[in-house]
């Protein structure tokens, strides 16, 4: 099965952090980037993600074949974290 991978990047830090997501499909992953934040905004209200959403943004950095194991890059941006500020 192929599934997209996506991981969160700072703008502040230039950098990719915290841990590769698996999703069918962008809208799937920016569910899953709104319910992050969502919950972040609950449990962690003063955390660098929930002050501060327009310095985090969601890329689909590649594919994954859970059949050979193979990865491919290709990254593209999808969202920032800041389209869901007024939602949450």
């Amino acid at each position: 099965m192929m599934f997209n991978m996506y991981a969160l990047k700072d703008k502040k830090a230039g950098s990719f952090i915290g841990q590769i997501m698996l999703y069918d499909n962008d809208e799937v992953a920016k569910r899953g980037l709104y319910e992050m934040y969502k919950t972040t905004c609950d449990k962690s209200p003063h955390s660098p993600l929930a002050s501060y959403p327009a310095d985090f943004e969601l890329y689909r950095i590649g594919y994954f074949d859970t059949y050979t194991g193979e990865i491919d890059t290709d990254v593209n941006f999808i969202c920032s974290a800041n389209a869901f500020y007024c939602e949450v």
